[in-house]
């Protein structure tokens, strides 16, 4: 066993201390919106979610990207990384799969929900950073969160 591979189970019980102790009130889930439609936003949807974590169960950091961020990556404002968050691993956490919506089919579309002190906030993701073995981060723009559900044309 490598040094690195004997110190994670240190890492990752020190990234739940600020989850633990509640300075992070929003969840983040992985929202798979299904269309009863030919294509997204067209029928009756239904949503599946799964709450991204980070070490412990807890939620994961959430911060504003500055301005800087944002102009290089030409993302709109208000775009936010989340991260660290939970690799797979015994049955708890998401894959890179489930991130990049590698299973969605026709109809379908993937979506974060950041649920807070003051409502709901949808977001899509623009990047995802999956180099690190236990330090994924995701960065992501808000979207509406309007449904239309009127008639295909």
């Amino acid at each position: 066993m490598t040094l690195a591979d004997s110190l994670k189970p240190l890492a990752r019980s020190i990234r739940g201390i600020p989850g633990a102790l509640g300075i992070r009130p929003h969840r983040v889930y992985l929202v798979t919106e299904t269309w009863s439609g030919s294509r997204p936003g067209y029928g009756a949807v239904t949503r599946t979610e799964v709450e991204l974590t980070e070490g412990g169960g807890h939620p994961p950091k959430i911060r504003q990207l500055n301005d800087e961020r944002r102009a290089l990556a030409d993302l709109p404002q208000g775009s936010i990384e989340i991260g660290p968050i939970t690799v797979h691993h015994g049955g708890v956490g998401v894959t890179a799969e489930q991130l990049r919506g590698d299973g969605l089919s026709s109809g379908q579309l993937l979506k974060l929900r950041i649920v807070g002190p003051t409502g709901d906030a949808w977001y899509r993701i623009a990047d995802l950073r999956l180099d690190r073995a236990i330090h994924w981060t995701i960065v992501a723009q808000p979207v509406s969160e309007t449904v239309d559900e009127t008639e295909e044309p």
